[in-house]
């Protein structure tokens, strides 16, 4: 059985672990400005494209299918609470 010099391979490995770890702050790093961040609702630009046809909504710009479908309604005196179900065309990848 060969003996191996534990002196040399935990220099290695304390090499190898200061390297990786001097590595991470720069995998995971944040965007500095996130104006290009996710935000929920609504584009601004397509606000007004939106077209009621019936109970569905289209958008005229980008071609989008919007079915919503209200399934509860209760009226409170804090104002109407809805469970409903949305369908929307661009969540499908054709």
């Amino acid at each position: 059985m060969k003996r191996v010099h534990t002196k040399h391979r935990s220099l290695r490995f304390r090499l190898l672990a200061g390297l990786l770890s001097s590595c991470l702050p720069t995998l995971g790093c944040p965007p500095s400005n996130p104006a290009l961040a996710p935000r929920a609702g609504q584009v601004d630009f397509q606000r007004d494209a939106w077209v009621p046809v019936g109970p569905v909504q289209i958008n005229a710009i980008g071609g989008n299918l919007h079915v919503r479908r209200v399934d509860l309604s209760i009226d409170t005196r804090l104002g109407t609470r809805e469970i409903a179900a949305v369908w929307d065309l661009s969540l499908i990848h054709l």
